[in-house]
């Protein structure tokens, strides 16, 4: 074979494989944690488990509240630059109901259809927040008076994120006037989360301008009953249950269309056949805070307000326990990169690279699984993840699934585009190519 015809195999050569090895060396790639056998039980549990696939709560974290899981060490053979971690938890954790009427699909269980939500507080506002945005997308802005001082203060411990705490004085969030019929319908579903902060207190809400009588009040929560009014007569419903102080309790009141279910923290607690159903001749004033009442029967909230929503359906207790679930249970991540096998020396860290901060669900208004860059990760051989697994109840366990951890080598990347180079280095291969024979004469 002449020299000509051994330096055109070369050179076509040379053009495949820069075409497949270069995504190959270049292009991200992933590690993960998909099962207990070899993977998750190669990690290290503190009151947590791997069982049936997930790590979760053993007995002990349970009880505590508590657990963690710390995984192998994950060796990149040289110097990689850790770029995003992402996992599968069992249902969403510590993650806000989805916006604009979204319907969630991506989790195995706990998803929500938000189609016929009405009415969504996140309560995100900061401080001096006189307006408060509806992020169902049904336009129903909250508004508070802050010049007759009835505004709720905004609290940083909320359940999710932020939280507005209410005085029991006159604090209140309100709703424009509109047809009872707008935001209670037929059927109906009104749940939110609530903190009375020292003292015992059961949340209250109502609509305004209802005076002294129980059936001018479409739809009331206030310390002696839940009320509901159709404007000539009323049914009188067991209360809700005082919150247990310092606490976040989850409270739901569903019209299934046949009876009035009451839920706390996803547990039916009291169940009445539908005698009267809410209406009102008139447009109403929706209050969250006070009763609505006045007289002997007004009365307001001393707490804390946060995910405030109303359905113009009656939710099915699933959705209920699943809405108390995604606040009762949390999962959060940090990592640490590190250049020894042991991992000896380096701390793990969450986004901002201190020891406080986590990766999580609680910021993320995304409706698919979580899935986060990575920040203040130096590149490093090695890399390891912590699992943080919380429950507010005794009877719960966040599960998680898998971790997929991607990263990208460090080595024989160009500083300038890829597809520049790419191209580059195809040029100079044709060119050459095509004066092969005077290069070889």
């Amino acid at each position: 074979m002449s020299r000509s015809k051994i330096f055109s195999f070369i050179v076509q050569m040379s053009s495949i494989l820069i075409l497949v090895l270069y995504p190959v060396l270049v292009y991200a790639s992933t590690v993960s944690d998909t099962d207990c056998t070899a993977e998750f039980d190669s990690g290290t549990d503190s009151d947590t488990q791997c069982s049936s696939g997930q790590v979760e709560l053993d007995a002990t974290g349970k009880t505590n509240g508590s657990g963690n899981f710390t995984s192998r060490i994950f060796n990149g053979g040289s110097s990689l630059t850790w770029s995003t971690i992402a996992w599968t938890p069992y249902q969403p954790y510590m993650k806000e109901l989805p916006d604009s009427k979204a319907i969630e699909s991506a989790y195995g269980v706990g998803n929500l259809n938000m189609t016929n939500n009405l009415l969504l507080l996140h309560l995100n506002e900061s401080s001096g927040a006189t307006s408060f945005t509806d992020s169902s997308g049904s336009l129903n802005t909250g508004s508070c008076d802050n010049g007759s001082g009835k505004c709720p203060t905004v609290t940083t411990s909320g359940k999710f994120n932020n939280a507005f705490t209410f005085d029991g004085g006159n604090d209140e969030i309100q709703l424009a006037s509109q047809a009872v019929s707008s935001l209670i319908g037929a059927q109906f579903t009104i749940a939110f989360w609530f903190n009375p902060g020292g003292t015992q207190d059961r949340p209250t809400f109502g609509f305004a301008g209802s005076g002294s009588a129980n059936k001018s009040n479409p739809v009331a929560s206030y310390d002696s009953f839940i009320n509901i009014g159709n404007g000539s007569s009323w049914q009188l419903l067991t209360a809700f249950p005082d919150a247990a102080i310092n606490t976040w309790t989850h409270y739901a009141l569903v019209d299934d269309g046949s009876d009035y279910v009451a839920y706390v923290n996803g547990i039916e607690v009291s169940r009445d056949p539908i005698s009267v159903n809410p209406t009102s001749a008139t447009n109403r004033v929706f209050t969250i805070g006070e009763s609505g009442f006045s007289a002997a029967l007004a009365q307001w909230t001393a707490g804390s307000f946060d995910e405030f929503v109303i359905f113009s359906e009656g939710l099915a207790g699933d959705d209920i326990l699943a809405m108390y679930k995604r606040g009762a249970n949390l999962l959060k991540f940090q990592v640490r990169s590190c250049d020894d096998g042991a991992c000896s020396g380096e701390n793990f860290i969450g986004p901002d690279g201190s020891t406080g901060t986590y990766y999580s669900e609680l910021t993320d208004a995304s409706n698919a699984l979580p899935s986060k860059t990575l920040s203040n990760v130096l590149d490093n051989q090695y890399f390891q993840y912590k699992a943080f697994l919380e429950t507010s109840s005794t009877t719960l366990t966040p599960a998680l699934l898998d971790v997929t951890i991607t990263y990208a080598s460090s080595i024989g990347v160009p500083e300038f585009s890829d597809g520049v180079y790419v191209a580059t280095m195809l040029f100079v291969i044709f060119y050459i190519a095509q004066r092969k024979e005077k290069i070889f004469q």
